[in-house]
């Protein structure tokens, strides 16, 4: 029987238990994760009771095939993942910083955002700050915000059409309106007036996992009761990766009308308006934090001045 602890607010908690309790969680199974750790099965064993008893609860049940987390045990499964990535991550602040470095932000955006704005906000925030260093990763609204809330990611800059967690913070920055692209010499270019009835018979290009713009798409054909158009391609990669597919054939693509110049660089034109689409709120989303982070902080100051001026 496990007693409840006397102090949560003070237990004592060990790098090396965490790993153990990760590890069991990830094999699910004592013998497995000792395999993997290379200790010894009663090794393992005391030190999740001495983990358990720390906590005053059971993490794990055993089954015929191994263990299963406790309610308690989820709970601290999720928690112990944020613990173990921000002590990896303050270990590589403190090799960085040996090495003349600051730290370092890990950003994740929006296929568009990652060829506009954030070029632009890393470059002038490098200028500033040299010493820091950035790692930025391209992806949709579905695949981003796990990784922030996992604590891979410290920001993201993105679509807020999902509900509020209470472990994220939305700040909502401007209101983006969709327009529709396609190559200068699409067959839909030289129409006077495209009516959405066009737009299904050609084939359309959209971001890789992208459920949320594929619902949209499919909600405005609803709207026109039409059935939606055939994605014959799905990207994973920036978004003037997209726009070149779209130069290079019959495809359309949905995108903001602030990438109209952008997209004209690039032998594009909008064929139907973004009076027509959808008007989507865009912002930063970040993980809450008791802990102050100066560089976060002073990294999100700068891209609300680049989206403002960007979207102007």
């Amino acid at each position: 029987m496990i007693k409840p602890a006397a102090q949560l607010k003070r237990i004592d908690l060990q790098p090396k238990q965490l790993r153990h309790f990760l590890e069991v969680v990830e094999t699910g199974a004592i013998s497995s994760a000792c395999e993997t750790l290379n200790i010894t099965q009663p090794a393992l064993s005391k030190s999740i009771k001495q983990l358990e008893m720390r906590l005053g609860v059971e993490l794990f049940r055993r089954m015929p095939t191994g263990v299963a987390l406790t309610r308690y045990g989820e709970i601290f499964a999720r928690r112990a993942r944020l613990m173990e990535m921000e002590y990896r991550h303050a270990l590589a602040e403190i090799d960085a910083a040996k090495h003349g470095a600051a730290g370092t932000v890990r950003i994740g955006a929006g296929p568009g955002w990652v060829d506009t704005i954030l070029p632009i906000a890393v470059t002038e925030f490098q200028r500033n700050q040299p010493g820091i260093k950035f790692t930025i990763e391209s992806g949709v609204m579905d695949s981003l915000i796990p990784r922030v809330l996992s604590g891979d990611l410290d920001v993201i800059c993105c679509s807020l059409d999902f509900p509020n967690h209470p472990e994220l913070v939305k700040e909502h920055l401007v209101d983006v309106k969709h327009a529709v692209f396609a190559r200068i010499d699409h067959p839909l270019a030289k129409k006077k007036q495209v009516k959405p009835a066009d737009l299904t018979q050609y084939s359309w290009i959209t971001p890789l996992e992208d459920h949320v713009g594929r619902a949209r798409l499919e909600s405005f054909f609803s709207a026109c009761e039409l059935n939606p158009p055939d994605v014959l391609a799905e990207v994973a990669a920036s978004f003037s990766t997209i726009l070149r597919f779209v130069t290079l054939g019959d495809y359309l693509v949905s995108a903001p009308y602030t990438f109209k110049s952008d997209a004209k660089r690039l032998g594009l034109k909008v064929v139907l308006e973004e009076s027509r689409l959808w008007e989507t709120p865009v912002g930063i989303v970040f993980r809450y934090t008791d802990k102050p982070n100066p560089v976060r902080n002073s990294f999100i100051a700068l891209l609300r001045d680049e989206f403002t001026r960007y979207v102007a």
